[in-house]
């Protein structure tokens, strides 16, 4: 990182947090001199690899089933404008602006690894994008990988379509005239370049997975919430349970719940074993830990990767296949498996301090039960946004349709798997708000006994961003309200 928040792409590891930083629009990006020559070394490679009549896929030939015809010269920037606009055939949903910011930061990193044989000036409009906050409007269905995602950007640079500059709408044209830039036009073996890679993948995975990390924080306090609303015995977190298994995510949530709850009054160990959702909530919240952690490994290495199809090397262009999405398909719809676990303890966690049959609390959290229905409601939403998240967490990387005409026979759909776990972390920042509101409210019956010092300066935040429930009122708006707090990395 460099002065004003900006980083400077120069032959350094590309971090997770760099792209935390320019996807939340924080930072900007800019790129140094080791980059800049290495990329023109690539274009120059390139030039000299077709001046020596050599077959290129993408840049001399078509694509797809179509790599058998060749292209001329005088007609190969033609096919890069081609590539672009046949392949921006997105519909549904426009992305988020967050995801579309950290899909042109992978494409920057894609490229700027020096094997694309792209111009320097088609990185530095990407770069240019980003800074001014230009973002394409990028339908959400359609791109198997990065393809149509990636089109409906390579048109923008091109001058085309629609986007938001600094959040407002217009077209593409008027936001290039108010920053003083002029349409790109593509050349040779651009086209391709621009479609190809990861990018989609690894931005829209490194958004969930960034959202993972945080949300698997906030899991362990919410459940300390809990496990203290619920009086619960602490033995189920003794280090030597730990010890004799000793997997790190587990001993890691086993050790924040113990500072969490550090000083409590409220634990018994009257009880000889709590109920499952408690007692297990090291195993489980362990595992999506580990989980997490794994699948930031990959996408961190996915942005320091040339995943370019052809690869243009000094002495040789290699057709292979680094666009593949596989490793990322695999972690992503493992990281939508470990968020959903997160949700489904959580719900089972809200149900105990709701259920006034096995927690000794007022039935549903109400201070005047029948008349009102206290917290009743607000579990039924967990419960659905549990089973939604269940449902997408079915694996997309075991599925595969072939395409262009038997060419490509084995997809990924990797962008669907990063898709889907960005939809099941949104969905848990709304479980852990119920979890959140429900522990609140359940502590607020043990007065005049206090949470732990540590969950009471939770207590005071939540007091402060929603205020305690005293009677029935409409809560989604406090759901939300908390859900996007916990979302925009809110801490308590």
């Amino acid at each position: 990182m460099v002065e004003f928040g900006t980083l400077e792409l120069n032959g350094q590891p590309v971090e997770l947090e760099h792209l935390h930083l320019l996807s939340t629009g924080l930072g900007k990006v800019r790129l140094g001199p080791a980059v800049q020559e290495r990329i023109q070394k690539s274009r120059e490679n390139l030039l000299r690899h077709v001046s020596e009549g050599r077959q290129i896929y993408g840049t001399n030939t078509g694509v797809g089933a179509l790599f058998t015809l060749r292209v001329p010269e005088s007609e190969q920037p033609a096919l890069s404008k081609n590539i672009v606009l046949s392949h921006a055939c997105g519909v549904g949903e426009p992305l988020m602006a967050r995801t579309v910011r950290a899909i042109m930061f992978g494409a920057i990193c894609n490229l700027s690894q020096g094997y694309s044989g792209v111009r320097l000036d088609l990185v530095e409009r990407l770069a240019d994008f980003l800074n001014h906050d230009l973002l394409p409007i990028v339908p959400g269905s359609g791109s198997i990988g990065s393809l149509t995602h990636m089109a409906h950007i390579g048109c923008a640079l091109m001058g085309f379509g629609t986007c938001q500059l600094r959040g407002v709408d217009m077209t593409v044209a008027e936001a290039l005239s108010e920053v003083d830039l002029e349409p790109l036009k593509l050349a040779s073996g651009e086209g391709l370049s621009l479609v190809s890679g990861t990018p989609s993948i690894v931005g829209i995975g490194g958004v969930a997975a960034l959202k993972a990390q945080r949300l698997s924080d906030m899991a362990d306090l919410a459940a300390s919430m809990s496990f203290e609303a619920l009086r619960a015995n602490p033995d189920s977190l003794d280090p030597r349970v730990h010890e004799v298994r000793p997997h790190p995510g587990q001993g890691a949530v086993a050790r924040r719940m113990r500072e969490f709850l550090e000083g409590s009054v409220l634990l018994s160990r009257d009880n000889l074993q709590d109920c499952l959702s408690l007692r297990t909530t090291p195993q489980v919240h362990g595992g999506s830990r580990q989980t997490i952690s794994r699948a930031c490994d990959t996408l961190e290495m996915e942005l320091n990767s040339a995943t370019d199809n052809p690869l243009i090397f000094e002495d040789k262009v290699l057709s292979a296949c680094n666009a593949h999405g596989e490793p990322m398909a695999q972690c992503l719809d493992n990281l939508t498996v470990a968020l959903a676990e997160l949700g489904n303890i959580s719900e089972r966690r809200t149900d105990r301090l709701l259920n006034y049959r096995v927690n000794g609390l007022p039935p549903f959290l109400a201070d005047n039960p029948g008349l009102q229905s206290g917290l009743m409601i607000p579990q039924y939403v967990s419960a659905y946004l549990v089973s939604e998240s269940k449902v997408l967490s079915h694996p997309v990387s075991v599925d595969s349709i072939p395409m262009s005409a038997f060419q490509e026979d084995h997809v990924n759909m990797g962008t669907l798997s990063a898709l889907m776990a960005l939809r099941v972390a949104i969905n848990l920042e709304k479980i852990l708000a119920i979890e959140l509101i429900t522990a609140r409210a359940a502590l607020r019956f043990l007065n005049p006994l206090s949470p732990s010092p540590r969950l009471q300066q939770a207590v005071d935040i939540l007091d402060s961003l929603v205020p305690p429930i005293t009677e029935d009122r409409m809560l989604g708006p406090d759901i939300t309200l908390l859900a996007d707090y916990l979302g925009a990395g809110g801490s308590l």
